[in-house]
């Protein structure tokens, strides 16, 4: 008897993928191939999970008998393939292929043949369940995948080492899957039209991320340690990057905020993305403006220049705090000696040293008014001719400047 196949339109949110799953398992139970269910709602879950991180928007997911076998499409409306790669330690992501490599006779993916831009991502089940070990042959579908070439103009941007271009993307798909399962709770704590924003941000500049996500799947498989990151994408992505970088950063704002469970990126993946979307841009909007492309300053020179720019925040922060601090004690100051001595204390604070001593002109001479630590007994040293040698003192003195 040939059962005609069951199909379900999915909608591009989280709580619909719970939903199929339920719709498909009663349609393999009314088939009487309830042994098939638990592999193929798992393989379900996993590509329409990977629907909703990386490719936003609704979803047809068909389910077919081919003789003792079946075989389930999902389809969507991006061109963005499932790239398969090697997951780190503390990555929350990238195991889903594997366990659709161990769960299927064989899956893949092709393009759509309907009209619409998008593809279609099969997998096929046997008669009985498969119990095999997760072994993921990323050179075999690697190989399967098409090249990026011909998808727009030729951006490189230079190199960057291998691992922590895989730790910054784990910690990003952790993020977006955060992203994804806070649009469909009930009484967030994110308001719905921003992540409605920060999600369509991203999914805008999704065939990026695949290229970079496949480049840096190359790199692992093959044992190399750094990443040539280049990218071949047409020129309207521009303004894509910019909008996924300022998403990222509102993500990460909120992330400081406790107002998610994911971490707020750590400096060298913000620095790391900065790096390359920025002079992505750069290269996209050169090449459709007809201009040269240009050589990038390598990824190690601007994380240097973002330790630098780090450190001089932190100087102005600390030298603003002290500040506030010396106004807050001198507005309570009662007396002249109190002053002095709240300025001595202060400025041997600032300096880090050991003594300190305020000086006061008298006739032609400056003379040691107040000292404190390491400078105590030492007044004589302070009793300085103004014609003598140069210093702060003999130098204030003489411009009667402060």
């Amino acid at each position: 008897m040939i059962v005609p196949p069951s199909s379900w339109s999915v909608g591009a949110s989280p709580e619909a993928v719970p939903l199929v799953r339920r719709q498909v398992r009663e349609t393999l139970r009314s088939w009487g191939r309830e042994e098939l269910a638990d592999d193929v709602c798992s393989v379900l879950s996993e590509l329409l999970s990977n629907v909703v991180l990386h490719a936003p928007g609704e979803a047809l997911v068909s389910l077919h008998q081919e003789g003792d076998g079946l075989l389930l499409n999902v389809v969507d409306g991006h061109t963005t393939v499932p790239a398969p790669r090697l997951a780190t330690a503390s990555g929350t992501t990238g195991r889903g292929l594997g366990l659709v490599t161990s769960l299927t006779e064989s899956w893949g993916f092709v393009p759509r043949g309907d009209g619409p831009p998008g593809k279609v991502v099969w997998a096929r089940f046997g008669s009985t369940p498969r119990e095999i070990e997760v072994d993921l042959d990323a050179d075999a579908l690697l190989a399967s995948f098409d090249e990026d070439e011909g998808l727009g103009y030729e951006v490189t941007v230079g190199e960057a080492p291998t691992q922590l271009l895989a730790t910054a993307k784990d910690h990003l798909d952790g993020l977006l899957r955060e992203l994804a399962l806070a649009e469909g709770s009930v009484g967030g704590v994110l308001p719905r039209d921003i992540v409605d924003r920060m999600r369509l941000a991203v999914a805008s500049f999704a065939e990026a991320r695949s290229q970079l996500r496949r480049a840096i799947t190359r790199a692992q498989a093959e044992g190399r340690r750094r990443v040539m990151v280049r990218f071949s994408l047409p020129a309207e992505l521009a303004d894509a990057g910019e909008s996924y970088l300022d998403a990222l950063a509102e993500a990460d704002a909120h992330a400081r905020d406790r107002r998610m469970l994911s971490l707020e990126s750590p400096a060298a993946y913000r620095v790391l993305r900065e790096w390359y979307v920025r002079a992505l841009v750069d290269g996209l909007r050169r090449a459709a403006a007809g201009e040269p492309p240009v050589e990038y300053a390598p990824f190690e020179d601007r994380l240097l220049q973002a330790l630098e720019e780090q450190e001089t925040r932190a100087r102005r922060t600390a030298l603003a705090a002290q500040l506030q601090q010396v106004t807050a004690r001198l507005a309570a100051a009662d007396t002249l000696e109190e002053i002095a001595e709240i300025a001595v204390a202060e400025g041997r604070a600032a300096l880090g040293a050991t003594g300190g001593t305020m000086t006061r002109p008298r006739g032609d001479r400056a003379v040691a008014v107040l000292t404190l630590g390491a400078d105590v007994g030492m007044q004589d040293t302070y009793d300085l001719e103004p014609t003598g040698p140069h210093g702060p003192s003999t130098d204030a003195i003489r411009s009667a400047a402060p």
